[in-house]
C-alpha cells in the first residue's frame, strides 16, 4: 500500500494516486510536485514561529533531478500546476520575465508559483546583464518576510517603489544533472541561492500505467482536487502548531547542525545541511 504523509484521503495522497495513473514518473516527483502545489495554494495563510521567533510559511523551492526524457520531469512539473492554475487564476508566473516585471507580477500576486521544466535554462538567463541581481532576489524571497520593498525602473524611466506584503514564492523546477552542473557556479552553491532548494533525485521510475502513453486518469478526481486547492487559497490566516512533533524537529535540526560543525562537510554543502531542519 502506498503511504504518503498524513491521511490517505488527504489532498496529497489523492494527488499521488491520480498522478500514478497517468505516468511512470517516480513517486518522489509526485510527492514533491504535490507539496509544491499545496504550498502555492496555501501561501502565507498558514504560519508558524521559526528561528528568531519569526513568522514562517510553507513556500518551497523544489528541484527535480533526473536524466533527460525517461523520468518524465516536465510531466511531473506540469501535472500538479495544472489544477493549481485552474484553482487560483494568475498564480503561475510568466516563464519569461525581466526583474522589473517579476516584481510587478509578484506585487499583484504575493503568493505565486514559478515553474520551470528546464532549470538550467533559467540559470543561463540569469547570467545575462539584464537579469543581474535576480538570483539575490529569489534568495531573499525564500525567507518569509512581512514585506518586501524594492525600487525598480518605472515606465517613465524614474524609480518606482513597490512593496509586496508577505510574499510567498514557490518554485517547482526540473533539470538534468549535467545541465545543472554546467550552469551552476561555485558561488551559487556557496551563497544562499541553491541551498534553499530541496533536491529530489530518484533513481527508480514507476512501472508504466495501464494504457502506457495513452494512460487515462480518473477525471472525477480532478474536480475535487482543484476545489480543495481553491479552498486552501482562501483559508483564513492562522498559526499552525508543531507541538506534537516539536521534539523530533529539534532533534533533526540538531543532527544536521552537528554534521555542519563537524568539519567533515565541504563548503559547497554546508548551506544545504544547515537548512535541512528548516525544510
Amino acid at each position: 500500500m502506498l503511504r504518503v504523509a498524513g491521511d490517505q484521503n488527504g489532498w496529497l495522497g489523492n494527488y499521488v494516486l491520480h498522478a500514478r495513473r497517468l505516468t511512470d514518473a517516480p513517486i518522489a516527483f509526485h510527492v514533491a510536485g504535490g507539496l509544491a502545489a499545496m504550498a502555492g495554494a496555501v501561501g502565507s495563510n498558514v504560519f508558524w514561529y521559526g528561528g528568531g521567533h519569526r513568522e514562517q510559511w510553507p513556500n518551497l523551492y523544489v528541484l527535480m533531478l533526473a536524466p533527460s526524457g525517461i523520468f518524465r520531469k516536465s510531466t511531473s512539473v506540469d501535472l500538479p500546476t495544472a489544477p493549481l492554475a485552474n484553482a487560483v487564476p494568475g498564480i503561475i508566473l510568466d516563464r519569461e520575465f525581466s526583474p522589473e516585471q517579476f516584481i510587478r507580477n509578484l506585487a499583484d500576486h504575493p503568493t505565486s508559483v514559478l515553474k520551470e521544466s528546464e532549470f538550467g535554462s533559467l540559470l543561463e538567463r540569469m547570467k545575462s546583464s539584464y537579469m543581474q541581481g535576480m538570483k539575490q532576489r529569489l534568495t531573499d524571497l525564500f525567507d518569509c518576510q512581512d514585506s518586501y520593498d524594492r525600487v525598480i525602473r518605472g515606465t517613465n524611466g524614474t524609480g518606482e517603489r513597490i512593496r509586496i506584503i508577505r510574499p510567498a514564492l514557490t518554485i517547482l523546477a526540473a533539470s538534468t544533472l549535467d545541465w545543472l552542473v554546467e550552469s551552476l557556479t561555485e558561488t551559487d552553491m556557496r551563497s544562499g541561492f541553491m541551498p534553499r532548494f530541496l533536491f529530489i533525485a530518484p533513481t527508480i521510475k514507476e512501472t508504466e500505467p495501464p494504457g502506457g502513453y495513452w494512460a487515462e486518469g480518473d477525471s472525477r478526481m480532478v474536480v475535487p482536487m482543484t476545489k480543495a486547492l481553491s479552498e486552501m487559497s482562501r483559508m483564513k490566516r492562522a498559526e499552525v502548531s508543531f507541538r506534537k512533533v516539536r521534539r523530533r524537529i529539534v532533534e533533526w535540526t540538531t543532527d544536521q547542525n552537528d554534521v555542519v560543525e563537524s568539519g567533515n562537510t565541504s563548503d559547497e554543502l554546508m548551506g544545504l545541511y544547515s537548512r535541512l531542519g528548516h525544510h
